[in-house]
C-alpha cells in the first residue's frame, strides 16, 4: 500500500468519525442513555455526565419538553436488568413529567400504559413505585380497577402499597374512599400513615371520624393533624370544631406524643376554652421526651392569650411553686403570669 493510499484512508476514517461521533454524541437519545448509565455507575458524578448533564440541563432543570426520542430512551432503560438503572430513568420521566408538552408526549407513547402496568410487579420496589406513580399521573379512569387490583395483589409491598394509595385518592372517585379507608387501621404504621393522609381530599363524614379517633394516638397524632387542616381548608363549609375539639383535647392529655408534634395540638382547638385547658394539660404533665420544652412551649402559648387564659392561673401557679420546675419554665411562667393579669 502506497503512502498515498494510506493517507487517504486514515483521512476518510478521520472525516468519518469527526462527522459521526457529534452525531451521536449529540443525539438526545445517546445523550440521556450514557447519562443514565453513568450515573447509575458513579452516583457522585464523573467528567462525562458533567459534560452530558450540561446538555440535557434544558430538559432535566429548565423545563423544556423532551424530544420523544429521548422519551423513548428512557422508556427503553425501564426494561434494563440494573434495577437501578430501571429506578432511575422512571425517575427522570416522572420529573419530566410535569412539564408542559411532556405529559402529552410521554403518554402518547405506543404501549406505555401495559408497559408501566407490567412495570408494578418489578421486584424492585422503587421501580414498581414510580411505574404506579406515573400511572396516577394520567387521571384516568381506566387505572383506577387496576389500582384496587394493586391493593389486593402486594399487600406485603409497603412501598408498592402506599403509592397505590396515593395514585387512588388523586383519581377524584369518591367510590375509592372505600378501597383505601381499611388501610388507616394497617398495623404497618408507613400504610396507616399514607392511607390518614390522603383521605383528606373526600368530603365524607367517615372521614372526620378518622380524623377524631387518630389525633389522641401516640403514632398518628400529627399526620391526622396535618390531614385535618387540608380537610377543612378543602371543605371549609364544614364546621368541624364540635368532633375535633375534644378530640385534640384527649391528644392533649396524651403524655407519649412526642412533644413537638402535642404541642401543636392546642392551635387548632376552635373553643377558647378546651384551648385553655388543652395547654394546661401539656404545662402540668409534660411529654417524657422534652420535658422542659414542652412546658415552656406550653406557658408561652398561654402567655399570648393573655386575659383569655385567666383560668389557668391556678396551674401556672403550681408549676410555679414546684420546687423542681427548671428555672427556664419558672421563668417562662412569670412572663405568661404577668401578661394574663395586666
Amino acid at each position: 500500500m502506497t503512502v498515498m493510499r494510506k493517507i487517504i484512508i486514515v483521512s476518510v476514517v478521520g472525516l468519518l468519525l469527526f462527522v459521526a461521533l457529534p452525531l451521536i454524541f449529540f443525539n438526545p437519545r445517546v445523550q440521556i442513555e450514557i447519562y443514565v448509565h453513568e450515573t447509575e455507575r458513579n452516583p457522585s458524578g464523573n467528567l462525562l455526565t458533567s459534560v452530558i448533564g450540561h446538555f440535557l440541563a434544558p430538559y432535566l432543570h429548565y423545563k423544556k419538553p423532551m424530544p420523544a426520542s429521548m422519551l423513548n430512551a428512557l422508556v427503553g432503560m425501564s426494561s434494563d436488568r440494573d434495577p437501578k438503572v430501571r429506578d432511575l430513568a422512571l425517575r427522570i420521566i416522572l420529573a419530566a413529567a410535569h412539564t408542559p408538552g411532556n405529559e402529552k408526549t410521554f403518554f402518547a407513547l405506543p404501549g406505555i400504559r401495559e408497559r408501566l402496568k407490567k412495570l408494578v410487579d418489578d421486584p424492585d420496589d422503587d421501580t414498581a413505585t414510580h411505574a404506579l406513580m406515573l400511572l396516577g399521573l394520567m387521571k384516568d379512569k381506566e387505572n383506577t380497577g387496576f389500582f384496587r387490583e394493586v391493593l389486593k395483589n402486594h399487600a406485603s409491598d409497603e412501598e408498592v402499597i402506599a403509592a397505590a394509595i396515593r395514585v387512588l385518592s388523586e383519581t377524584n372517585d369518591p367510590g375509592t374512599l372505600d378501597d383505601i379507608l381499611p388501610f388507616v387501621r394497617d398495623s404497618r404504621p408507613y400504610i396507616s400513615s399514607e392511607a390518614i393522609n390522603n383521605i383528606s381530599g373526600y368530603d365524607d363524614q367517615r372521614v372526620l371520624d378518622v380524623f377524631s379517633e387518630m389525633l389522641p394516638t401516640t403514632a398518628h397524632s400529627s399526620i391526622a393533624l396535618s390531614a385535618m387542616t387540608r380537610f377543612s381548608a378543602l371543605f371549609p363549609k364544614h364546621n368541624i370544631s364540635a368532633q375535633m375539639d375534644p378530640a385534640l383535647l384527649a391528644g392533649s392529655r396524651n403524655k407519649a406524643i412526642p412533644t413537638y408534634d402535642r404541642i401543636e395540638l392546642p392551635d387548632a382547638i376552635m373553643d377558647t376554652q378546651m384551648k385553655v385547658e388543652a395547654r394546661e394539660n401539656i404545662l402540668l404533665f409534660p411529654s417524657a421526651d422534652h420535658p422542659v420544652e414542652c412546658q415552656i412551649e406550653a406557658a408561652s402559648a398561654l402567655g399570648i392569650m393573655e386575659s383569655d387564659a385567666a383560668g389557668a392561673v391556678p396551674s401556672l401557679e403550681k408549676v410555679l411553686n414546684d420546687p423542681a420546675t427548671d428555672p427556664n419554665v419558672r421563668a417562662e411562667v412569670e412572663k405568661a403570669l404577668k401578661k394574663i393579669r395586666q
